[in-house]
């Protein structure tokens, strides 16, 4: 078989079709979960070349959500001891320090709020330095703007998404071994750089790089989208499959969508949000839209502390079976 040709006889596919599923038996130890128990009952693991789309209105912890899977999935190849692959996290809103600052928040249990205000004794200081120590040893690397390294400010397009992530793979980890990229993170579409006048189909062409950064270096990649102004009129302000903002391509590229909501950014303490009462903050509705060989049309309660960027089981109180989206 030429390796340059996209023509694959009966024997030939057979044969690919094969070695693909040896691979996955192989390679089970590197399909990415969520590390939540109920989500990971409904959603499956993430495989190389999958594109799934985090869809949610601004304030609805989709940025929450992904910086903290890719948390995770940093540290579990830190237990696995694979010093060979590694997380990428693309920004395109947040600073680079900024997300870094959930890690910390997570580690340190120094919340958000108190760095973001500067509120921080030198104790608390003396304590981020000694996780930071740490997270070193995490394998998450960011790509994006840096508040510091303030004049380095180039328009990230998808190819110079592409041209980083390669140098990201070559520059390797500190043996001076070659990085694999283990899952890529960005976000958010809606804020990547695009040529032409029509923004419908530049994001669309947006998707397709995304889904193909995917294929290319053979990983999972997760994009935040923001959801259309229009679903905050509804009864219940939850995304669907076609609300992604100024673009259908959600719908049709990626191969798994989930939306995220926080029922507090819309209901006062004690009221309720479909099928929970609102208490506190940290109580979020993850629904999967769409997911290709897996259950959709199902939806999950989960604890997401915003402030402290911690993923739970969700403790249900005045908890109805369905969602009245009527």
């Amino acid at each position: 078989m030429n390796n340059n040709t996209i023509i694959y006889s009966p024997n030939e596919i057979a044969n690919l079709a094969v070695r693909y599923l040896q691979e996955r038996i192989d390679n089970k130890a590197y399909a990415v979960d969520l590390g939540h128990k109920d989500l990971d009952e409904i959603i499956n693991p993430a495989h190389p070349g999958d594109l799934i789309s985090i869809l949610g209105r601004p304030g609805s912890g989709k940025t929450s959500f992904m910086i903290r899977w890719a948390r995770y999935r940093a540290g579990k190849l830190a237990e696995m001891q694979d010093a060979e692959r590694t997380v990428a996290y693309i920004t395109l809103e947040q600073t680079v320090e900024d997300l870094y600052a959930f890690g910390l928040a997570a580690e340190t249990g120094i919340t958000i709020t108190d760095m973001a205000r500067g509120n921080l004794t030198a104790e608390q200081m003396a304590q981020i330095m000694g996780v930071t120590v740490k997270m070193m040893n995490q394998p998450l690397c960011f790509l994006g703007h840096s508040a510091i390294n303030r004049r380095a400010r180039p328009n990230l397009y998808i190819d110079i998404i592409r041209q980083n992530l390669h140098a990201l793979e070559d520059r390797g980890n500190l043996n001076g071994k070659p990085f694999k990229l283990d899952m890529i993170f960005m976000d958010y579409l809606q804020r990547a750089p695009y040529q032409g006048d029509n923004k419908a189909i530049a994001l669309y062409d947006v998707m397709n790089g995304c889904k193909d950064l995917a294929l290319e270096f053979a990983c999972p990649f997760a994009l935040g989208v923001q959801a259309k102004r229009e679903v905050e009129d509804r009864k219940l302000p939850v995304p669907g499959l076609a609300d992604a903002q100024w673009t259908s391509g959600v719908e049709q590229i990626s191969d798994v969508v989930l939306s995220t909501v926080r029922p507090s950014k819309y209901r006062e303490q004690g009221q309720m949000f479909g099928s929970i009462m609102v208490e506190g903050h940290a109580q979020m509705l993850v629904t999967i839209l769409k997911q290709k060989l897996g259950i959709d049309n199902v939806f999950k309660w989960v604890y997401l502390d915003p402030a402290l960027n911690h993923l739970d089981r969700l403790e249900m109180k005045h908890y109805k079976a369905e969602l009245d989206y009527d």
